[in-house]
């Protein structure tokens, strides 16, 4: 696939259980490696790295802060892809996170 065709021996997937979606799940990252391991039989060790897959949505904030992400430049909004919606389950869960940590979104600012 695309990652075998850069050498790559890891594929990156950032996304977190909490909240919980179906595409979220451990149980989706497991099938995912079982089809990469299926479809990648001429690089048995490309593997699935999933690093925040049990992060809460203020605890990935919190980390983007500490390694100065600049956040201004970041969203995932299900019904926009210029400027982010406000109100998708997505944006809603990146407020409330800001909130709980008592700090203003620079994407709103």
């Amino acid at each position: 696939g695309f990652a075998e065709s850069f050498g790559a021996g890891h594929i990156g997937l950032g996304i977190h259980t909490k909240p919980l979606y179906p595409d979220t799940s451990s149980q989706y990252a497991e099938a995912l490696r079982t089809t990469i391991a299926v479809a990648s039989k001429s690089t048995p060790s490309l593997w699935l790295w999933t690093p925040i897959i049990h992060f809460s949505k203020v605890r990935i904030l919190q980390e983007c802060i500490d390694l100065e992400v600049p956040l201004k430049f970041t969203w995932a909004c299900y019904f926009s892809n210029d400027k982010p919606s406000g109100t998708c389950p997505s944006c809603i869960n990146r407020a409330k996170a800001f909130a709980a940590i008592n700090m203003k979104d620079p994407l709103l600012c």
